[in-house]
């Protein structure tokens, strides 16, 4: 289903070029502040700890609009003016071209699953620039910004994310796009900020491609249903499993997925039914972000110590399928519970090690997976049960001991 703001965007999109009239358009100077203030927004509601979705942000500029003018139609000519005026300076400067971008109404190497990080940056930025004695900077709209706060902000969002050698590599590279050498005094060196701020994207993809590679099993195996994205349910019940040190609550987990999730139709093209789902893409930026899911995790929960230990078990898990796929399906038949996703695993296993090229390391992701939520489901299920029976003993225990004090007395 489009909202407002989608239905606007797609219809103008539509249209022949030559109804897009440059004399509609905002001129640049005006096109980039207001950019400046929908990012600005955007800031106020990543420092109030109100999640900036990775999605669609012309769904939220539209919304901005609604507030600000108060009339839907004067809201809707001054969308119609930013996205005009979009499409005609989409190329004038890198600020322009990313949001167009992020807006979807151009293409390029930055998608919409982009923005989230594009405002950590920003706010970082911010954070960073005016905590310190120095003076005030207004990092959005300001063209530059001091180096010295440029390698606090990059060195707070990405060096944990990256190896001493790459956090290295990745400085001398800062270094040369912003013309720092042995003759530059850092410490009065100012730093372009559109030139930053691209440097920053590209490291973010950058660093998604390498988490594409260690994720790209995970999805499929908490995919249970291979619909190719991530419900709610999914993504809950993995997360614990594989995160069960994270400290966070299950509220905190389910506004972490519609941070990331979007509404995806299913069934047949007329059909209105909608779900909220993590596509492959966002999934990536999630586990991104949030340093979620990552290659010692994975290997924990696998009882593994290298790649290689997979293959090993998942082939010989393969030899001995039939028996442990009975042991599986008797204990699953002896849950108190829903069991349709640990079925579907199974059933997934079971597809997955009788094709031509199994994915071995899938398939023993999934296989703990079932072992491990079994094992969960069937504590909490005795613990259900025993605990009305010794409540119940205790009860009698007190009634007894009643009994007694009042025939002592």
């Amino acid at each position: 289903k489009l909202t407002q703001g989608q239905k606007i965007r797609v219809k103008l999109l539509s249209l022949p070029p030559t109804c897009l009239k440059k004399k509609f358009s905002l001129t640049k100077p005006l096109l980039l502040e207001s950019i400046d203030q929908i990012y600005k927004e955007l800031i106020n509601m990543a420092k109030n700890n109100l999640p900036v979705s990775n999605q669609m942000l012309c769904c939220f500029v539209y919304e901005h609009y609604l507030k600000r003018f108060g009339f839907k139609n004067v809201a809707e000519e001054k969308f119609l003016q930013l996205l005009v005026s979009c499409y005609h300076w989409k190329t004038a400067t890198p600020k322009i071209s990313c949001f167009c971008q992020f807006m979807q109404m151009s293409s390029g190497r930055y998608s919409p699953s982009n923005l989230g990080w594009y405002i950590t940056v920003l706010e970082t930025l911010e954070s960073k620039t005016n905590s310190s004695n120095g003076p005030t900077f207004d990092v959005v709209s300001s063209p530059t910004i001091p180096y010295s706060r440029v390698i606090e902000c990059a060195r707070h969002l990405l060096e944990e994310k990256l190896t001493p050698i790459k956090w290295t590599e990745v400085q001398k590279n800062l270094d040369a796009i912003c013309g720092i050498d042995a003759s530059t005094n850092p410490r009065h060196a100012m730093v372009p900020t559109e030139k930053f701020m691209i440097f920053m994207l590209d490291q973010y993809e950058e660093l998604k491609d390498r988490t594409k590679e260690q994720i790209l099993d995970l999805f499929g195996v908490i995919d249970v249903d291979q619909s190719n994205f991530i419900e709610l349910d999914e993504f809950l019940s993995f997360s614990k499993l594989i995160e069960s040190d994270l400290s966070v609550s299950e509220e905190e987990l389910k506004t972490l997925f519609f941070r990331f999730a979007q509404q995806i139709a299913i069934g047949s093209d007329n059909s209105d039914e909608v779900v909220d789902g993590i596509t492959f893409e966002n999934f990536v930026a999630l586990c991104f972000e949030r340093q979620m899911f990552t290659t010692p995790k994975q290997l924990e929960f696998l009882r593994i110590t290298s790649h290689e230990e997979c293959e090993e078990k998942a082939t010989a898990l393969s030899v001995d399928w039939e028996r442990k796929k009975s042991d599986l399906l008797d204990q699953v038949d002896g849950l108190n519970v829903d069991t349709f996703k640990l079925q579907g695993h199974i059933d997934n296993i079971d597809s997955e090690i009788s094709s031509p090229n199994p994915n071995k390391k899938g398939i023993w992701f999934a296989y703990r997976l079932v072992e491990d939520e079994i094992r969960r489901v069937s504590v909490d299920q005795v613990i259900d049960e025993c605990i009305p029976t010794r409540l119940h003993g205790l009860v009698d225990f007190v009634q007894n001991l009643e009994k007694t004090h009042h025939a002592f007395l």
